[in-house]
């Protein structure tokens, strides 16, 4: 296993152990980033010859390819764990009870007809009722 295989097995582990959208950016720096790893490989490429550089950048561009795979599937997996975790929590039982509707309340007449009966019934008077 060389240098490149090495380097893409390590950012598939670290990609696997990132618990969120912020550590796998993390990652992805440590990576792909401006001082990543990949970009100091390009660097180093300078002082290589032409035939070497050809060779060499070839390998690293699969190698560039395979941690961009690597993380485009992490993200993924992410995204869908969060999106799973947003619908069960927002999950609706229908099983449950719905809401009850309000009952309705007393005509405006028949109320104040109870209140005059109410006041009247306080001062000895009573309510008679038929003919």
């Amino acid at each position: 296993m060389n240098e490149l295989d090495s380097l893409v097995e390590s950012a598939r582990q670290l990609f696997a152990q990132s618990a969120t959208p912020a550590d796998l950016e993390n990652a992805k720096a440590q990576f792909l980033g401006k001082s990543g790893r990949v970009t100091e490989l390009m660097k180093g490429m300078a002082q290589l010859s032409v035939e070497e550089k050809k060779s060499r950048g070839a390998a690293i561009n699969v190698t560039k390819q395979a941690i961009e795979a690597a993380l485009t599937a992490r993200r993924q997996a992410l995204q869908e764990a969060e999106l799973q975790a947003q619908l069960k929590a927002e999950a609706l039982d229908v099983t449950l009870p719905g809401r009850q509707r309000g009952q309705g309340g007393l005509h405006p007449v028949s109320l104040t007809l109870e209140r005059i009966q109410g006041i009247f019934g306080s001062m000895g008077f009573d309510v008679a009722e038929g003919p």
